[in-house]
């Protein structure tokens, strides 16, 4: 289904995107790190799982489609389409008029669609962002209030954040194929992204060595403390 424009919809139903939109975005509970697809915060979570365990308590790995209520409405689930449309309806909707304490920060890939989200965000919040560099050069950006945006070095995906041999690793004689989608997968050759997922980085995960994803986490944390300071010497803050 296309998703809904907010601008199109009526008035109750603008009031009840309005409150989803600032539950899950605006004011979350913890750091809210939102990937563009299904498999992206389910990598994250095992490696903040496996190289700093503590930390999992202050970060929500997750992805558009796991809002139910807001995506369901809005018909949103994943991809970097749906991440146009989420940073379109941030600037739409935004009406806090204090900063809250938590940052919401999407990753994307440093591919030509992650390239593009980029391109889009700067288009929107031409006035306040601000551009720095993250761990090893991974850049990061600072759109509008708890706005971020994190992406990965060029030509980078989150699977690529493995060790090569980890990607080399065969299910029967099927290898890994990076390709989004589905219909163009020959399964008989290859297996997906969701598959390396569970029957790789599951099964394998105690074994597996997390260190690229390091530089990552590391931003995050980044992020975490300089939205803190804005945040502690904001006038009007919650």
């Amino acid at each position: 289904h296309k998703f809904r424009e907010y601008e199109k919809l009526v008035s109750i139903e603008k009031l009840y995107v309005k409150f989803l939109f600032h539950y899950y975005f605006i004011y979350p509970e913890k750091m809210l790190v939102v990937g563009e697809g299904v498999t992206d915060p389910l990598h994250l979570k095992v490696a903040c799982n496996q190289l700093s365990k503590s930390s999992r308590k202050y970060i929500k790995f997750s992805y558009l489609g796991e809002m139910a209520r807001f995506s369901k409405f809005m018909r949103f689930s994943g991809g970097t389409g749906h991440i146009h449309n989420l940073l379109t309806n941030y600037h739409t909707i935004f009406k806090a008029k204090s900063l809250s304490l938590k940052p919401c920060i999407i990753l994307v890939d440093g591919d030509k669609a992650g390239n593009d989200v980029v391109k889009h965000a700067k288009s929107l919040f031409k006035e306040r962002q601000l551009v720095f560099k993250g761990a090893n050069c991974i850049r990061a950006y600072h759109l509008d209030h708890n706005l971020y945006i994190i992406q990965l070095n060029k030509g980078k995906e989150i699977e690529d954040l493995y060790h090569p041999d980890i990607k080399k690793t065969k299910i029967g004689i099927r290898e890994f194929s990076s390709e989004n989608d589905s219909k163009k997968l020959d399964v008989t050759k290859h297996y997906g992204k969701k598959e390396f997922y569970e029957k790789i980085v599951v099964e394998e995960q105690d074994t597996i060595n997390f260190s690229g994803f390091n530089d990552v986490l590391a931003t995050l944390y980044h992020i975490q403390m300089y939205h803190f300071i804005l945040w502690l010497f904001s006038e009007r803050k919650i």
